[in-house]
């Protein structure tokens, strides 16, 4: 994906409600688009049939 454009990132705080301003979505737009780029990662991982999600968590 890349960097995301000013209004992208515009577009999504307005839909959350963070007032922020364009210097801080500017500051914080190459770190959504390397984490954009790791979670488009995730897709083509293999995984194998028996693949189950976790059911159990454990708190250390």
């Amino acid at each position: 994906m890349g960097t995301p454009t000013l209004a992208y990132l515009r577009a999504v705080a307005d839909a959350h409600g963070l007032p922020w301003s364009d210097a801080e979505l500017a500051a914080a737009a190459p770190a959504v688009g390397r984490t954009l780029e790791m979670l488009a990662s995730l897709d083509v991982i293999e995984l194998a049939e028996s693949a189950e999600p976790t059911t159990h968590f454990r708190i250390v």
